[in-house]
């Protein structure tokens, strides 16, 4: 193993240990440690001489189509050569019988079945990584196969990963009819609005994935065709030739993973016949029609509809939410992942949306920030290619009724009869500009804008609110918290970017005792956010009184460790400082140490700097040594 990691970092290819007969990292970073220096290789391999060797294909330009079982593997060698496109590149035979195909280009991970409907193949490019032969574990041995160079990857398999790239899973539609009218409309509009294909810039995968739309608006291939061709093609750069154009039709149609018409509206009559029928009366108050205030009795009240949930315990569906914590708390990187989130339906900390559709994003600052460095650190960390859902506008201010009445509008246009799934004002400050937060009757106005919204669209939505001075409460008058129907409050420990998200009020259901935890880490040019167990917020956010200078010293001498000779690593300390628990998950032990480690490293710049020599992941720790 040894020699062999020696020659693939001489090889150019970073790597890094991984714990014997596992795929479990050895290092305290994971991937991120994953090195060529042949100095780090020794020192790791004589450690232990039986690590597995593990890569990011991404760092050599590389991504891997995983394939999970020899009946997949045959249907991928089938469609390469119904494509006239060649499979053979540098491949890795898995210990389950599997194959790792790396080819040349980025790929997304864990897209699940979209290359291949109903086959188990998936792929791997950033932020993942592979074992390397001849890595071990229970199961066998990788092996390499087909010892060749690194091949580009089928187009075929790009365009199937570009079509889908807006959700996973198969999804079947309701709509059987193609061609509605409405539809044909629909896909015009999304063809005048898309940009141009340009030869040398994805044009190609641009292409395809338009057709792929229009496919999923329930247009037939003709009319497809016919559509881009008049208002699609002049445009590109060169424009297809139309044997070429109607070959990526056939090619998007036949390789998509979901049904015809998944986007697809049907025809007015379908869709609104069941509501006519049951509208009441003209007159609400006469008939079987009820005024507003109609009481109802026990019967009534069990036959009304139970609260629903956008997100479960967090976010209730069609409520007003104020979501508040002090200045530069990280509320808005809260917001935007659960924003982000909604749009691509993916989990979030508290858990899996019960439905998407499209969410407005409105501030009156940051707005580029927003848009460019969080947006895109955000999908790099989830792994999300596009997020078609998710729209950034500017806020209205509240006493203008002209701009308030403006914004309303412009989200009705672009839903264009789809359900909203989210709307958040960022922030309630900078929307009441003008107004006096102090005053009940301005914070009325302001919680009476947010019903207004709720009523109109049927979806959250979520103000984004500062604390008081003593950080105890929510800032400004009380009719804030009386007027919204959820509350809740994000905490952070900013030296450790620890957060706590606590749900203070929820109107119609009971608030969940247990809090949620999060720990903000750089990814890209911004912080993006994953879930974290108590007891490493805990460790974090306690580290002053947890590490302190006896027990930092109490650990080293436990250790022996004595002078530069005899000084140990981070991760030794932190292992030494924080016993295993009887019974412990090994997965909950790896979070707890790397979070002690985090927390030992910005202390060795202050609080224990005498204890360490060394910077960054080269710390050593140590007494001084004896006499």
């Amino acid at each position: 193993m040894h020699a062999t990691a020696r020659a693939y970092a001489e090889a150019g290819i970073p790597v890094f240990p991984c714990v014997p007969g596992t795929k479990t990292p050895a290092t305290a970073h994971g991937f991120h440690d994953a090195t060529a220096d042949l100095a780090q290789i020794d020192a790791w391999w004589t450690e232990q001489p039986d690590y597995n060797i593990a890569f990011t294909p991404h760092s050599m330009g590389w991504g891997v189509v995983d394939i999970d079982s020899r009946e997949a593997e045959e249907e991928y060698i089938q469609a390469c050569d119904e494509a006239e496109e060649a499979w053979q590149t540098w491949t890795v035979r898995t210990p389950r019988g599997g194959l790792h195909l790396y080819y040349l280009g980025e790929l997304p991970t864990s897209v699940g079945t979209r290359v291949i409907p109903g086959q188990k193949i998936d792929t791997r490019g950033r932020g993942s990584y592979a074992l390397l032969p001849p890595s071990r574990t229970a199961d066998g041995t990788y092996e390499t196969v087909r010892d060749v160079d690194v091949a580009p990857l089928p187009e075929w398999v790009a365009q199937a990963i570009q079509a889908t790239a807006h959700g996973g899973g198969i999804v079947t539609s309701a709509v059987v009819d193609e061609d509605l009218p409405a539809n044909v409309d629909r896909a015009t509009r999304f063809l005048k609005d898309q940009s141009p294909a340009i030869e040398g810039q994805m044009g190609n995968a641009h292409t395809y994935a338009t057709a792929a739309a229009l496919h999923n608006l329930g247009l037939s291939p003709e009319k497809a065709l016919e559509l881009l061709e008049e208002h699609f093609n002049p445009r590109c750069v060169p424009p297809w030739d139309h044997g070429d154009l109607e070959t990526l039709v056939t090619n998007a149609y036949r390789y998509a993973q979901n049904s015809p018409g998944i986007h697809a509206a049907t025809s007015a009559a379908e869709a609104f016949g069941p509501a006519l029928a049951n509208l009441p009366p003209d007159d609400p108050y006469t008939g079987t029609g009820r005024s507003r205030f109609w009481p109802e009795d026990e019967a009534e009240q069990e036959e009304g509809k139970e609260p629903t949930w956008l997100i479960k315990d967090l976010l209730p569906d069609q409520a007003t939410v104020m979501l508040y914590g002090p200045t530069q708390n990280f509320k808005s990187f809260v917001a935007l992942d659960l924003a982000l989130s909604t749009a691509a339906r993916i989990g979030t900390f508290a858990g899996e949306p019960t439905r998407t559709g499209p969410v407005f994003y409105a501030a009156l600052e940051g707005r580029t920030e927003l848009k460019k460095a969080r947006r895109r650190s955000w999908k790099l960390a989830r792994q999300v290619d596009v997020v078609p859902n998710f729209y950034v506008m500017p806020a209205p201010l509240l006493f203008s009724d002209d701009e308030c009445a403006q914004f309303i509008t412009a989200i009705r246009e672009r839903l264009d009869g789809r359900h909203c799934a989210g709307i958040y004002l960022d922030t309630i400050a900078k929307v009441m500009s003008g107004l006096n937060e102090n005053d009940a009757r301005d914070a009325g106005r302001m919680v009476r804008f947010m019903d207004d919204l709720k009523e109109e669209f049927r979806c959250p939505i979520i103000g984004i609110h500062h604390t008081g001075r003593d950080e105890s409460h929510d800032r400004g008058s009380s009719s804030f918290r009386a007027g919204v129907d959820t509350v809740i409050r994000v905490s952070a420990h900013r030296p450790s970017r620890m957060l706590k998200i606590e749900v203070e009020k929820h109107k119609d259901a009971q608030e969940p005792e247990v809090p949620w935890y999060l720990q903000g880490r750089q990814i890209g040019q911004s912080l993006t956010f994953q879930t974290v167990s108590r007891d490493e917020y805990l460790t974090a956010t306690r580290a002053e009184s947890l590490f302190t200078h006896g027990k930092v010293g109490g650990a080293l001498k436990a250790l022996g460790s004595y002078g530069d000779s005899k000084a140990v690593t981070t991760h030794v300390l932190a292992a030494k400082l924080l016993p295993p628990e009887e019974g412990e998950d090994p997965e909950v032990r790896e979070r707890k140490l790397t979070s002690t480690v985090k927390a030992l490293a910005k202390l060795a710049k202050d609080n224990l700097l005498g204890y360490v020599t060394g910077q960054g992941k080269d710390l050593l720790w140590s007494l001084p040594e004896k006499d």
